[in-house]
């Protein structure tokens, strides 16, 4: 047996932690090329050598010990000493090197997660391509995306990459749940940069910090960044590191700041990415079933990898039954699980951060099933004014959950919720809104566009159209002059949108005025006044 597993040492303690450290670093792996090897996240080796992790689940012990060189009686006895408890949990700064020794050259594992990931990793190598010096301003890189896009594997593989460019090392921070302060002490400790009592002042303690980074080539990854607080800090007003920033957010808010987004996969890249992570050879009676499992995966990168991984794992299934068992959006979020990674657990992270106002906002939208929508359908949906709306979809746009679709032939602004994650804001409208308040917010959505859709279609045929309406969610003045301007151009725009809401009304039975429109006094040709119908 290896004597790093059956020591005395591990028989004493347990310490699972240190172990995978210990086996890593004499294998000669950095933290992200285990990761690759093991089909795991670098997120999720660095969680398991801090101790973070009490119980790994059995199938990521099983790569990660397969990826270590383990088989046999070492590779059950590395499963034994995953479930005893850890006695001493490794610090979260005792190893954030990424690339081990600076200056250390070996071969590249290349992930199957950068699959199609080459235009972003091009950007991020170029932002590093010119080191700055001592007396230049440090540089900040901003990778930001959605939930699940693949940020910090792509931030982790570029470090390791340009190691040869920080002779000081490139080092991991995750920022997750850590205040400004705490982050300013972990680096400090990282770098053995000497402390000022805990007592002081955050800026003491900051000054002190950037001091020593002003002469260190070194490129530090810190994930999951929330907000400025956490990086402002650590910006000097000259010095030779570099900070890469993986955030939700673009962190606008500092100046001279250099952002690349990472975007959903194009169809062609998803299907590569399904491929590699299956380990698939394709045939062509396969072609449609794979089309339609990374369509069903909105193109995310972590959701086609689970799919492709869980392809992998299962070679008896066919990848027609796992497109079906895809095909219900409901289900999708509980099919998308592999190992301890979930493209759920990944929608959740961001959603925590919102605060109660885009949250609510979240929820809602997903009771509207349009493929798109305009602003003045949220404010319709949310029961808020134009303005409101705009500025909480401006909000949801920023942290990369609302996607901007461009300009409609109206001259609108439209907006999309991919599937997977209107599935994820379904299951938290249900755990918190009440059935009434959903059915509410898609009785004012469905009542707006019927309205203005009945507004269209007066002006188009001649008949008179009213110039005060009667006040409801979402129809502004704003928004009935942009229809009585062009109205065909109005119904062309909401077209696809009008369908998916009618339908759903009909299947939910919603009842909606119908004739309100009409001007007080004013009667149809059979003679009726106002009354309601079920579309």
């Amino acid at each position: 047996m290896d004597p790093l597993l059956g020591g005395a040492e591990n028989r004493r303690n347990g310490d699972f932690a240190r172990l995978i450290r210990t086996l890593r670093v004499r294998a000669g792996l950095t933290q992200e090329e285990l990761a690759d090897r093991a089909g795991l996240g670098v997120r999720t080796i660095c969680d398991l050598e801090r101790g973070k992790t009490a119980r790994p689940q059995r199938n990521s012990v099983t790569l990660l010990g397969k990826a270590l060189g383990l088989d046999g009686d070492d590779l059950g006895e590395f499963h034994r000493l995953a479930r005893r408890p850890t006695a001493v949990r490794v610090p979260a700064e005792t190893d954030a090197l990424i690339s081990g020794m600076p200056g250390t050259t070996r071969p590249r594992l290349v992930s199957p997660a950068l699959t199609g990931r080459s235009h972003v990793i091009d950007q991020v190598s170029a932002a590093l391509r010119d080191v700055p010096t001592a007396t230049a301003a440090p540089r900040l890189v901003v990778l930001t995306g959605g939930p699940g896009s693949g940020k910090t594997t792509i931030a982790t593989h570029v470090a390791a990459h340009v190691r040869d460019r920080f002779p000081d090392g490139q080092y991991y921070l995750d920022a997750a749940d850590v205040d400004p302060a705490l982050l300013v002490d972990r680096l400090s400790r990282i770098l053995g940069v000497e402390t000022v009592d805990a007592s002081a002042a955050l800026e003491d303690r900051a000054l002190r910090l950037r001091a020593a980074l002003r002469h260190r080539q070194a490129l530090f990854v810190i994930d999951n960044v929330v907000n400025e607080a956490q990086i402002r800090p650590l910006l000097a007003a000259d010095g030779a590191y570099v900070i890469i920033a993986v955030s939700w957010r673009r962190l606008s808010a500092i100046a001279d700041v250099q952002t690349i987004r990472v975007p959903p996969l194009d169809h062609r890249s998803a299907i590569e990415l399904f491929v590699a992570a299956s380990r698939h050879t394709v045939k062509a009676e396969d072609d449609e079933a794979i089309s339609l499992v990374v369509k069903h995966c909105d193109h995310l990168p972590l959701a086609v990898w689970i799919a492709g991984t869980k392809a992998a794992d299962r070679p008896y299934t066919s990848l027609r039954r796992q497109a079906e068992r895809l095909r219900q959006p409901a289900n999708r979020l509980d099919r998308l699980i592999v190992g301890d990674r979930s493209v759920r657990a990944s929608f959740d992270s961001y959603y925590r951060e919102l605060d109660a106002a885009h949250q609510r906002a979240l929820r809602l939208m997903a009771v509207v099933d349009a493929p798109t929508f305009p602003a003045w359908a949220a404010a319709a949906v949310l029961d808020l004014s134009l303005d409101e709306a705009e500025e909480l979809l401006d909000g949801l746009v920023e942290v990369n959950l609302v996607q901007v679709c461009g300009m409609d032939e109206s001259g609108t602004v439209r907006y999309h919720l991919p599937t997977l994650l209107r599935a994820y804001a379904h299951e938290a409208s249900r755990r918190t809104d009440s059935s009434k308040s959903r059915r509410s917010a898609f009785r004012r959505a469905v009542t707006a566009w019927y309205v203005l859709s009945e507004l269209a279609g007066r002006a188009l045929s001649g008949m008179h159209v009213p110039r005060t309406l009667p006040d409801r969610p979402g129809v502004s003045w704003a928004v009935t002059e942009l229809v009585r301007r062009d109205p065909a151009a109005w119904l062309r725009a909401e077209g696809a949108a009008l369908s998916a809401v009618l339908l759903q009304a009909h299947t939910e039975r919603i009842t909606i005025p119908r004739d309100y429109l009409l001007p007080p006094g004013d009667h149809d040709a059979c003679g009726n006044g106002r009354h309601r119908t079920t579309i």
